[in-house]
């Protein structure tokens, strides 16, 4: 095999496969254990936990139920997706997904 990929050779995440937002801090965890009960839907990255912003990295073919799964959550907690581009995730490691992803 070729090896383990490094950030040189592992191919770029696509742009829609990461979906930032914002959370209640204090729900952080728990979301990111109904996220992680679903398995292959989605991933989630904790980028700033006092502010409780998130990232959700989607495998390709995951974002309809990945979409799904966030309209139920949103019934009984606060989730807010961010428009990339927001000033609020200025600084923060996005595009370093898949060298950092806990």
């Amino acid at each position: 095999c070729g090896g383990v990929p490094t950030p040189e050779t592992r191919p770029p995440v696509p742009p829609d496969a990461l979906v930032p937002a914002r959370v209640e801090p204090r729900e952080i965890g728990y979301i990111n254990a109904l996220i992680e009960g679903h398995d292959g839907v989605a991933t989630m990255r904790t980028l700033d936990p006092r502010r409780g912003l998130v990232c959700f990295w989607v495998p390709w073919g995951q974002r309809a139920d990945f979409d799904a799964l966030i309209a139920g959550l949103r019934r009984e907690l606060s989730i807010v997706v961010l428009d990339r581009a927001d000033p609020v995730l200025a600084g923060l490691p996005l595009e370093e997904w898949s060298d950092k992803a806990d």
